[in-house]
């Protein structure tokens, strides 16, 4: 409810919903770990991983010759049960397209665009995305412990129902970002310029550069929780 303060009508804070436009591809052919290797670009098609594990590291779909999928792009494809090794993966970009059940102990993206883009189930060790552009994208049932988003711009994205060891936006930009039952060990704000930030469904252990929560929604426990450290922020001394 609508509260008169010093003559200024204050509205109840809400943020906006992130859109999105998720749809499932359709009319998908397969394709295999050595074609995507060769065009490093794949457009409605399934990819399956078809060598043995041990085999990732000399030659599977992404491994010893990782290198070549810098630019490499993902449009309107299924991409699932695949564990990857360490690859160097930046400019990629992700359009349309659902990424499930995936185990990647480091994944090296930088400077990549993500589109209309589902990434569920999955396992990310450190997922570098700095100076990437995320939008309309929703990170589902998944646990991370690093994602890097440094100078990264993030429109429409929800992460639910995650784990996240630290989540750093430092210097990013955030429009209609949501965090739903999800656990955040460690959340990084430097510099962060939010509109629309809906943190209120989210369990966070501490917060790295409170001033970055300025376009942010929180609950009234979480302010509680932020008290000490927005104080310390501000240089206010507490007496009782």
């Amino acid at each position: 409810m609508a509260q008169q303060r010093g003559g200024r009508r204050r509205e109840k804070a809400a943020a906006r919903e992130p859109q999105l436009d998720l749809r499932e591809p359709q009319r998908l052919r397969e394709i295999s770990a050595e074609e995507f290797r060769e065009h490093a670009a794949a457009e409605g098609r399934r990819l399956t991983e078809d060598l043995p594990p041990e085999d990732l590291a000399s030659g599977g779909l992404i491994g010893g010759a990782a290198s070549n999928f810098r630019g490499a792009s993902l449009v309107e494809c299924v991409w699932e049960d695949a564990s990857l090794t360490e690859g160097d993966l930046s400019g990629l970009t992700v359009a349309e397209s659902r990424l499930s059940r995936l185990n990647i102990p480091h994944l090296q993206a930088p400077r990549s665009g993500w589109r209309d883009v589902l990434l569920e189930d999955s396992r990310i060790g450190v997922a570098e995305l700095y100076d990437s552009v995320l939008s309309g994208v929703k990170i589902s049932s998944g646990k991370l412990d690093l994602i890097n988003l440094r100078g990264a711009e993030l429109r429409d994205v929800l992460i639910e129902g995650c784990t996240l060891g630290e989540l750093d936006l430092t210097q990013g930009s955030v429009q209609r970002v949501a965090l739903r039952s999800t656990r955040v060990e460690a959340l990084v704000l430097t510099g962060l310029r939010a509109q629309h930030l809906d943190l209120t469904g989210a369990e966070i252990g501490r917060i790295v550069g409170v001033e970055g929560l300025r376009g942010a929604v929180v609950s009234s426990q979480q302010l509680m929780e932020l008290a000490p450290a927005l104080a310390d922020h501000l240089g206010l001394e507490i007496s009782d």
